[in-house]
């Protein structure tokens, strides 16, 4: 029953942390003066470049953040549930919680 707890909370957390980051993605774009796009079509040059650095900057984040929580589990010694949830769910919602602030911080 906890992992099930776990895994939904991971899960909240997650969903709320991405669409946070969408939405200063946006934010930001908007501040740029690109208010218009079109996901998965032409879109301007700077919309593209914000869209591929913020990719670039969330696997990083994640894959260094996942290397930070496998060594705090391997040191900790959790559960197995414990495990795949911190590494599944917590390295992508803590990235996306850090590019947020980033993405805040550009664009103010």
């Amino acid at each position: 029953m906890q992992a099930i707890v776990l895994v939904a909370i991971g899960i909240v957390a997650f969903l709320v942390s991405a669409k946070l980051h969408g939405r200063e993605l946006r934010l930001e774009r908007e501040a740029a003066g690109y208010h218009q796009v079109v996901f998965g079509g032409q879109n301007p040059p700077w919309v593209e470049a914000l869209w591929h650095a913020e990719r670039v900057r969330f696997w990083s984040w994640t894959a260094g953040l996942a290397l930070v929580l496998a060594l705090i589990c391997w040191w900790q010694k959790p559960s197995a549930s414990w495990w795949i949830t911190t590494l599944a769910l917590g390295a992508p919602t803590l990235a996306f919680a850090v590019c947020t602030v980033l993405s805040a911080v550009r664009y103010r």
